[in-house]
């Protein structure tokens, strides 16, 4: 069966201690940890690097309050200025899948936007960011989980297959991520599900639908402006059982090929109380299909 988890970065603001309770209030016992949780020791290079925070604290609270970290997320692809220094880039990387292996995590959660944005990347010059961390990975049976983003040459799933294909690694796989497609005007569900069933090791679940305030009430939210043909349009984000994408669909193709990983709702960009408010509706939700622990 599949498993909910919960992204530490919707509470961004807050400890990992707080966000643990959050997480119990669900019942949800796997974690997508981010360093923006994790208490700072020493200057911070980066607000998602791990450097200077304090991991071993973490580790205590996470198995003390007898929860998982199921995937953990290294947030540093995001900021071009990270990227300028691909040495710093790739050690940062290495450092994120160490870490899963001391959680015993199975996924590293990462991000190419602030590398190649809406470029085609050189492969060549991707291994330099890349190939230390996918090698340290196949040693420790963890899987790199790149992330779909509307802003960035992943925008397309055809573009996230011809990626993967290049490193050709077992631990080199993405994060399916269907309303990101929609939010850059791909067809997520069913085609990208299907063109990437087989390299998919995590995935994250939302909604939305272009924004119209005709039908957009104040509950949800209004995120970054869409791309490609929905470009000058905004998405907003819904329920997970009430936007564009078919979740329910797609949460049962997810079970037919297979797919027993973590499911992770992502109620981002928004305030504490409505994230937790979107959390009720979407944990609630997963659990109803009848596919999850």
């Amino acid at each position: 069966m599949m498993k909910v988890g919960l992204s530490t970065n919707n509470f961004s603001g807050e400890s990992i201690s707080q966000v643990i309770q959050t997480a119990k209030s669900f019942e949800i016992s796997y974690l997508e940890l981010w360093a923006v949780n994790l208490e700072h020791t020493g200057k911070l290079d980066n607000p998602y690097s791990y450097k200077n925070r304090n991991v071993d604290k973490a580790y205590e609270e996470i198995n003390k309050a007898g929860m998982q970290v199921g995937v953990v997320a290294s947030g540093i692809g995001l900021e071009e200025e990270f990227t300028k220094d691909r040495k710093q880039f790739s050690q940062e990387l290495v450092h994120a899948v160490e870490i899963a292996h001391k959680f015993g995590a199975e996924v590293v959660l990462h991000y190419g936007v602030g590398i190649f944005g809406n470029t085609k990347p050189n492969i060549e010059q991707l291994k330099l960011y890349w190939q230390d961390a996918i090698d340290a990975a196949e040693q420790y049976g963890i899987k790199l989980a790149l992330e779909n983003e509307p802003i960035d040459y992943t925008w397309k799933p055809e573009n996230m297959k011809w990626l993967i294909e290049q490193f050709g690694s077992k631990a080199f796989k993405t994060n399916y991520d269907a309303t990101n497609y929609f939010h850059s005007s791909a067809e997520a569900f069913p085609y990208g599900l299907m063109l990437l069933k087989d390299d998919i090791a995590y995935v994250h679940i939302k909604n939305g639908m272009v924004y119209d305030p005709q039908f957009c009430h104040e509950k949800c939210w209004k995120g970054i402006p869409m791309t490609h043909k929905y470009e000058g349009k905004t998405i907003y984000y819904t329920e997970a059982d009430m936007g564009v994408i078919n979740n329910t669909g797609l949460i049962h193709m997810l079970n037919q090929i297979g797919y027993q990983g973590i499911c992770t709702p992502e109620p981002q960009h928004t305030t504490h109380e409505n994230a937790c408010r979107m959390l009720a509706h979407d944990v609630k939700f997963l659990r109803s299909t009848g596919y999850f622990e």
